[in-house]
């Protein structure tokens, strides 16, 4: 007689009394490159795509970290079973903005399944690196645009350097090749003991100098002007940032300073030979005279003479 076989194992659940099961993940671009200089939007976008691996109908929220970066994305999206969605993050950042990365997370958090909340809690989350980039811009000022020296004299320049890019630079001065090349044929000598200085963004300016001595003498086109030979030279002096001329081409930031030369004239020494003509002609003078004399002596001699 045949045994029987009685299994105590419980029976399996059929798969549609089984509980569903949320589920969500999310994968964002990595980095996003943001340009701040001045005149430029500032704007950076992101793609993301949700993945909804599950066989219901998935409302997906949708919240974004971005620090102190302004943002905006969707509130929430609806994904379809066994579906992915694509959707934008878009960053704003200030104009002007110390370079920087800053790290933001996107989450994706399903709040509910075939319009019920979710039997439980199902989320992802995806970084996005956004690289705020550097730009090089400077600024030079003088102390003085107007100055006024004697020949024969050493005076110092005074200029402020402004880093106003947004990061560390090497912010580079100097004379413009026309204005030195200028200067030294005039006889001017000019030296700058630093010619670049290394500054932090946005912060107070650097002052710097750079040595002039004026010629020994003014040129032959020296006019007379309220009794002083008087000429005038420009000087045009530059500033330029390393990192702008490294990365996106060199501006510069020119100032131009105005130079009065004054000398007071000396009067000029009567040469020997002037002297020696004056000394014949003073001869002279008095050889007439002393022969005039004589003249007038005998003419009153005879008068007398004859009317004795």
């Amino acid at each position: 007689m045949a045994g029987v076989i009685v299994s105590l194992m419980p029976p399996e659940m059929p798969v549609a009394a089984q509980s569903p099961t949320a589920s969500v993940s999310i994968e964002c671009d990595e980095l996003i490159p943001i340009e701040v200089s001045p005149g430029l939007s500032g704007i950076g976008t992101a793609t993301c795509t949700v993945s909804n691996p599950t066989v219901y109908q998935e409302k997906i929220d949708i919240t974004v970290n971005a620090s102190n970066l302004a943002h905006s994305a969707p509130g929430s999206v609806t994904v379809g079973p066994g579906e992915d969605l694509d959707f934008q993050v878009t960053y704003r950042a200030e104009e002007n903005m110390l370079k920087q990365a800053i790290t933001s997370i996107v989450n994706a958090q399903v709040v509910e399944m075939n319009g019920a909340p979710p039997p439980n809690v199902a989320e992802d989350d995806s970084s996005i690196m956004i690289d705020i980039l550097q730009f090089g811009k400077c600024d030079v000022q003088l102390s003085e645009a107007y100055v006024e020296f004697d020949v024969n004299v050493v005076f110092e320049v005074k200029l402020k350097l402004f880093n106003h890019g947004n990061g560390n630079d090497m912010i580079k001065i100097g004379i413009e090749d026309y204005s030195l090349d200028m200067l030294e044929e005039a006889g001017f000598v000019i030296s700058f003991p630093m010619n670049s200085v290394n500054m932090d963004p946005q912060g107070a300016p650097e002052i710097v100098f750079f040595n002039l001595k004026t010629p020994s003498t003014s040129s032959s086109s020296a006019v007379l002007e309220n009794g002083f030979l008087t000429e005038y030279f420009t000087i045009d002096i530059y500033a330029m940032s390393d990192y702008e001329c490294k990365n996106s081409g060199c501006e510069k930031s020119s100032v131009t300073l105005t130079l009065k030369l004054l000398e007071y004239p000396t009067e000029e020494p009567q040469s020997e030979e002037s002297e020696d003509v004056l000394d014949v002609k003073s001869d002279q003078t008095m050889l007439y005279a002393s022969g005039g004399g004589i003249i007038l002596l005998l003419i009153f001699g005879l008068f007398f003479f004859r009317k004795s």
